[in-house]
């Protein structure tokens, strides 16, 4: 979803290379090593990840082979090839410690098997690498209605078909568009910084607030009314995944909108203007 859309919005800037699973082993560092050097790009934007993050609390060793192996296979690759590296991470990592969105220079304490791992990749680019951004995201939506963990998308076309929804008032997080994160990208790139960013659309909302602003966007009559327990879930996920761009804002770096306009603008441009 978001290697998509960074294929898209980055084409007229740069000549790209958007490497699918068929393209690269990632867990194979030969592979790996042997497609970059072929290619000697300026700069590596790794979006691969196992994000499954239930199936990865009865499934480590797989996540940890894609999400941490594989990153030291990419980070050695970059190291090698004089690549600039962008890791996308996530604000889950930061953990479930504190009720205030999290900034960068707040510690990381993951809860979740996924999580851990997307840690353990941030740590293997920090020490591998000399060139590289780690961009924390979170809840990212957007891309082709067709995308099967398009959220948006998702929870319109079941609205349509329920007259009432239930959904969780107990997480927070960001709703952050990937077009908007792809061109947070292209900026950085362009200033040529470094460092650990949080990328997230301005602002916070629930699960609840966020599945609602979807509905009235749309506007559909669907009722949503807030759980009265959180969802059962195997993974401890944190309740609170909301995040500030303090480093974006403090160097004047920042592109990212708040949550509910680009939410507005992806809604009238990918969905009502696509569906009847």
């Amino acid at each position: 979803m978001l290697g998509s859309s960074i294929m898209d919005k980055l084409k007229d800037r740069f000549s790209l290379h958007g490497l699918t699973r068929a393209d690269m082993q990632l867990d194979n560092y030969h592979s790996v090593n042997s497609r970059i050097a072929t290619i000697k790009p300026d700069v590596i934007i790794h979006c691969a990840a196992y994000t499954n993050v239930e199936l990865a609390e009865s499934n480590a060793s797989e996540c940890y082979r894609i999400n941490f192996a594989g990153t030291q296979n990419i980070a050695n690759a970059a190291r090698n090839a004089g690549s600039k590296l962008i890791y996308i991470s996530s604000t889950g990592c930061y953990g479930s410690y504190s009720e205030l969105p999290y900034c960068e220079y707040d510690d990381v304490n993951p809860t979740t098997v996924y999580h851990r791992s997307k840690v353990a990749g941030e740590e293997c680019v920090k020490s591998i690498c000399s060139d590289y951004l780690i961009l924390r995201t979170g809840w990212l939506y957007g891309g082709a209605i067709t995308h099967k963990k398009n959220f948006v998308f998702n929870r319109f076309m079941e609205a349509k078909q329920v007259n009432k929804m239930v959904s969780d008032p107990f997480q927070c997080g960001n709703p952050t568009r990937v077009d908007e994160v792809a061109d947070q990208i292209q900026t950085l790139i362009d200033h040529d910084v470094c460092g650990v960013f949080n990328v997230v659309s301005e602002g916070s909302c629930t699960r609840f607030e966020y599945v609602q602003a979807i509905i009235s966007l749309c506007g559909l009559n669907t009722v949503i009314e807030k759980a009265n327990v959180p969802f059962k879930r195997l993974a401890a996920v944190s309740p609170n995944e909301a995040a500030s761009n303090f480093l974006l804002q403090s160097m004047g770096l920042s592109v990212m909108k708040p949550w509910k306009e680009g939410l507005k603008q992806y809604i009238d441009t990918h969905i009502l203007s696509t569906t009847d």
